[in-house]
């Protein structure tokens, strides 16, 4: 599954006004992060292979992402930076 982070692609905030909150490396790292863990959950996925997939900006997302997974029990399978 391909996911775009709040701000990139068609992709939007629902409240606009509050967008900067997920603007920075670490405040998207973060809110990447969360989205991981909730698909994982809700979706019974845990056992599941995880790989972490970047282009452009997301080689460097990955990096922190990857980190802060890690830090929050979600270990990944492997990372692909284009």
């Amino acid at each position: 599954m391909f996911i775009n982070p709040v701000g990139m692609g068609y992709l939007a905030a629902v409240a606009p006004k509050k967008r900067t909150a997920t603007w920075g490396v670490d405040q998207d790292a973060d809110s990447i992060k969360q989205f991981i863990k909730r698909f994982l959950t809700k979706n019974n996925r845990w056992n599941s292979p995880k790989y972490l997939f970047g282009e452009s900006y997301g080689t460097a997302r990955n990096c922190v992402l990857a980190y802060r997974l890690h830090e929050d029990g979600v270990d990944l399978n492997g990372i692909t930076l284009q």
